[in-house]
Parts: structure tokens; sequence; C-alpha cells
């Protein structure tokens, strides 16, 4: 049980990130060579809740959502919580087997619409091709040609003789509580990879040749050796990877390119000793390096260290998201119950009962809970005694006339996101490519009967200029998006842009 349990939770954290909920950052397919008819008994025998556990599953979530999720505010006055909490107690009672509660589960979640709380489960079956996102098309990214004869680089035309993105939505659309553009998309088509239910599909694709092929693809089984998943795949180049000279370090790599800029890819911020070791390699190559590139494009989660920016820009001048979150209030409990009761017994209460409520003296003893939240803003760490931007400004490099380009992609968000918005602004800092994944926050997770994992986003969060982060993302300064005709051919198109950017101001 604790191996399955260990593998949800990374699987969720990968979800969260952009990344594929099942392979992690890998962009290969899983495979199976061989699956033994015990491995598939298990799988059509696998133990069933009982009928207190699903609502047990569902009261957590109801109860968890209520007490701590920000978002509850902006939801508008006609939204009723507890009415539709009521309505799903009769959906999850009736669900017929794991799958069904999961996703029934899974609609009450995104009903709330935060862009990041969201649930995941251990998969049982997955898809013998992966799916990505690309160029505003559905592209078959890697594929086990002994499950599926479909070219790597196909665009999916439909699925089942309706259009892609069309299928895709009305399959799992509720299911999903993030509405930010090409991320949502992109988290679609991972729906496609990874499930508990054996389902096939009818496949229309175009192939890069131009043909139009039909075929039939049936979810496998996930095997008990994970190894198994990773045999004889075919796969579009990774763009990350594909360059000879690359330096590793801790939770990042580099490329030194022409002209000496230096391509720094972050694989994500839950390292603690990458932002040091990235700061270090920063250090020892200062006297040389002309331009920095800085690629976050499918980063993942984490806490976003200053500490690397800070060398290219003065930290004082930084800005941050603005994170809020839901508390209790005595006092509004007790004024909510004092405006109930009056109105129940249509005449005015008296005075003194007022003065006591105001004064801190609740007489419903959180009856009215929901009503009584309010948010309250979150203290940025570098307005606290962790973070003296002062000292931080001593110890930096300085190098703010360095061309520094930071690419952004729909397959990053979260610490990433902070990240980005520290430096927006910066005159020697360009953000460039797509938006982010709009998936700001802080996590909490809890683990619901089934095994499933609930991740719940305990802030809301606000850019400087005061819009939205959540569902939203941050725009680039450059919009460039990677083209599916260059991907086919081993191009990254979004580097290539940098790269040429940053040869033009060197230039100059």
């Amino acid at each position: 049980m604790r191996k399955k349990v260990i593998t949800a939770l990374l699987a969720l954290v990968l979800a969260t990130s952009g990344l594929s909920p099942v392979y992690g950052n890998s962009p290969y397919s899983p495979i199976v060579e061989d699956v033994t008819e015990n491995r598939l008994e298990e799988n059509h025998q696998e133990e069933w809740l009982s009928v207190e556990e699903r609502i047990y599953g569902l009261s957590l979530i109801w109860r968890y959502l209520a007490e701590m999720s920000p978002h509850m505010s902006a939801l508008p006055a006609e939204f009723d919580w507890n009415a539709l909490y009521l309505e799903y107690i009769s959906k999850v009672i009736n669900a017929q087997g794991m799958a069904e509660y999961y996703e029934i589960l899974s609609r009450f979640v995104a009903l709330l619409g935060d862009g990041k709380s969201m649930l995941q489960a251990n998969y049982t079956y997955i898809f013998p091709i992966s799916v990505r996102y690309i160029d505003s098309r559905y592209v078959v990214y890697a594929v086990n040609p002994d499950f599926a004869d479909i070219p790597v680089g196909s665009v999916i035309v439909s699925i089942d003789g309706i259009d892609t993105n069309y299928f895709l939505e009305s399959t799992w659309g509720d299911m999903l509580g993030n509405h930010t553009p090409k991320t949502r998309q992109n988290f679609l088509a991972n729906r496609l990879q990874g499930g508990l239910r054996a389902n096939s599909f009818a496949i229309e694709a175009l192939t890069p040749d131009g043909e139009i092929i039909y075929e039939t693809i049936s979810f496998i089984p996930i095997p008990e050796d994970l190894t198994e998943l990773f045999v004889g795949v075919e796969s579009l180049q990774d763009e990350r990877i594909a360059v000879e000279d690359m330096i590793s370090l801790i939770g990042a790599d580099v490329v030194v390119h022409e002209g000496d800029i230096h391509h720094i890819i972050i694989h994500g911020f839950g390292n603690p000793a990458m932002p040091e070791s990235v700061r270090q390699y920063i250090e020892n190559v200062a006297d040389s390096a002309q331009a920095f590139i800085f690629d976050v494009r499918r980063t993942g989660g984490g806490a976003a260290d200053w500490v690397i920016l800070s060398q290219f820009a003065d930290v004082r001048e930084f800005g941050s998201v603005r994170a809020y979150r839901q508390v209790r209030d005595a006092g509004p409990m007790g004024l909510a119950a004092l405006f109930i009761m009056q109105e129940a017994l249509g005449a005015e209460l008296p005075e003194e009962l007022w003065e006591l409520t105001i004064h801190g003296y609740s007489i419903r003893q959180g009856r009215d809970m929901f009503e009584s939240r309010h948010l309250e803003e979150l203290y940025a760490i570098e307005g606290s005694d962790l973070w003296d931007a002062n000292i931080h400004y001593e110890q930096s490099l300085r190098l703010f006339d360095i061309p520094v380009v930071i690419l952004s992609g729909y397959m990053g968000g979260s610490a990433v996101e902070n990240f980005i918005v520290a430096v927006q602004g910066a005159e020697n800092f360009t953000v460039m490519g797509t938006n982010t994944m709009g998936m700001g926050g802080d996590m909490i997770m809890f683990l619901l009967p089934g095994e499933i994992l609930f991740g719940l986003n305990l802030t809301r969060q606000y850019l400087p200029n005061g819009q939205v982060l959540n569902n939203y993302g941050i725009a680039p300064d450059i919009w460039v998006q990677q083209s599916l005709s260059d991907l086919l051919n081993g191009i990254d198109t979004q580097l290539v842009y940098a790269l040429e950017y940053l040869s033009e101001k060197l230039s100059e």
C-alpha cells in the first residue's frame, strides 16, 4: 500500500507542474511487453469501496474546501456548496466501480475552478501513445509500435469520430478545474495517457507525410515492473536534451551556445541545493558569459529561490504575487448568527446582544462556519525575518547589464510564476515563449479512501497589476510558440528565437 501511495503522490506533484501524471518529465509513453494473467485478474478484482467510505471521501473534500479554500470567495452568490454536496452524495452512492467514483469526485472538485486543486488516483491502465498539445494541435509525441501503428508527429484529427478537442472536453472537461489556455488542452491530452478504465478509442490521425490513417487503440494494464514502461519507445526529440556540450548541475543542466550564451535548464524548484549550485556556476563564468537563458518551460513546483535572479537584478526592486488565505473570524460568525435569528423572529434583537457579539462572544459556536470566512493576505518572504533584501543585494554578483531571457511555457507554473514575477519589468530581462500554467498557490494533500490523493490549493494569488493568477497565467513579453514543423525536424523554435534575440542585443 505504501508503494501505491508514494506513486500517487508523485503523480499528483507531476500533474500540478504540467508534466505527465504517469511518467514524469520523460517524453516517453509507457510500454508493456508482457502482462501476466494474474496481473489482469488483479485489475478486475480490485476491492470496491463501501457506501460509507464513498460518502466519507466526498465529505472530506466538501469540508476541507469549505474550511480552507480562499477561492470560495470569488464564486457567485448563487453558488451553494452545501446543496452541491447533497446532490453529489447520491452520485457517489450509485457509482459503479472505482473509476466512476474517482470521476465523480474529480467533477466535484472541478466545480471550484481554482486552477490547481485536483485529485490523483493510482492509474491502472495506460495508453500506448503519448499526446501533447503542440502548435494548437494534439500531436502524438511518443508511441510503442508493438501496441499502436501511428507515426510520432501525427496530428490526432478525431477520436471515435468526434473532433479531438470536442471529444476531450466532452469526456473529461468537467473533471478539470484549470482553464488557462493551452495548459487546459495539455491536461486534457494527459487524460488520454493514464486512467482507471480499459477503454478503446478509434483514432483518426494525419501523419507527418500528409496521409490520413485510422486505428483503434486500447489502454493496456500497468505492469508491476515499471521499467517495462520505457522499452522500445519511438518519440519526437525532446527539445531540451539534444545538445552535445551539456554541463550537469544539481537539479539543472547548462548548455553553452555560440557567443558565450549560457542556457540554464531548471528541472524543478523542489531541490534546495539547486539555486546555490546554479549561483556558483554563474559566478564561475561571470567574466566570460555574454548572456543567459533560464529555461522554465516545463519546470516543476517547489519554492522559487531568488538567489539566482538576484545576481542579475536588484533584489530590492523585485515584484511578487500577493497571496491570500481563508481564515475564520469568530466576530462575524456571531454577527451572522444574530442576523439569521433576527430574520427568523421577524423582530429586532436587544442592542446588548449585538454589543456582546461584536466584542467576540459568538453564540453559535461555528454553526455558520462558511458564512464567517474571510480572506487574509499572507506576508511575502521578502517582508519577513527570513529574507533581508539588503543582504542579498550586497552578496549579489550584480550582473545587472547582462541580458537575460526567461523561456516560459504552458507546462510550467506555480514556483515558475513566482520566479517570473520577481523580475518582470527589469530592463535586462525578457520573458519569451507562451503563457504559464496559472496554477499559483500552496498545496496541502489528503489521502481519501481508495488511495485517492486530494491536493487542495490553500492560497488565492494575484499578480502585481491586480490580475488573478489562477486560470490566467502570465503572458510573456514576446510570444513565441513551438512550431510542429520545426519540432519534427528537431528544432526548438523558442530556443532558436531566444538565441537570435540575444545575439542581436549583444551586437547593438
